[in-house]
C-alpha cells in the first residue's frame, strides 16, 4: 500500500528581507527632507544652547530670498495666516516652528509671528542648528 508521505512547509525568507531593506533605504533617504521642503536652502543660524525638540505638527519655512512655505507648501505673506490656520486644524495642534535662514530679516519674522498669533497659536519656537561655541560667556 502507498503511504504517502507529509511534506513541510517551507518558508523563503529572501524576499521579506529584500522587502525590508528596500523600506529601511526608502526611510532613511527620505528622512532628511521631511525638515525643509524640496528646492529650498535653508541655512538656520547657530546656537551654543541648542536643544533637540519633539516633531512639531506645524511649521513654517522662510528662506533668503523671501519664499514662505507652510508644510511643504508655498504661500506669499498676504496668505499665510489662512495657510496658518487651514495646517493648524488639520494638524491639530497650537504649536508652530519657524525654520527661517539665516538672512532673513527680522521684520519678515515678525510678521510670519503676527500671522501665527492672529491664527491663535502662541507657542512659537525657532529652530537652529548647534553651534559648538558660545557666542558670549556667560558667568
Amino acid at each position: 500500500m502507498y503511504r504517502r508521505q507529509r511534506v513541510e512547509p517551507k518558508v523563503n525568507m529572501a524576499p521579506l528581507i529584500d522587502i525590508v531593506f528596500l523600506l529601511l533605504v526608502f526611510f532613511v533617504f527620505t528622512a532628511g527632507m521631511v525638515n525643509e521642503p524640496m528646492g529650498v536652502d535653508v541655512h538656520l543660524p547657530g546656537a551654543s544652547t541648542a536643544t533637540a525638540q519633539e516633531a512639531v505638527p506645524l511649521v513654517v519655512f522662510a528662506s533668503a530670498d523671501g519664499q514662505l512655505y507652510v508644510d511643504q507648501e508655498p504661500v506669499t505673506l498676504a496668505d499665510l495666516a489662512s495657510a496658518i490656520r487651514q495646517r493648524s486644524g488639520e494638524a491639530g495642534g497650537t504649536a508652530l516652528t519657524i525654520f527661517a535662514d539665516q538672512k532673513v530679516d527680522f521684520q519678515r519674522i515678525l510678521s510670519i509671528m503676527d500671522a501665527a498669533r492672529t491664527v491663535g497659536i502662541r507657542d512659537i519656537d525657532f529652530a537652529v542648528r548647534e553651534e559648538d561655541t558660545p557666542v558670549f560667556d556667560r558667568p
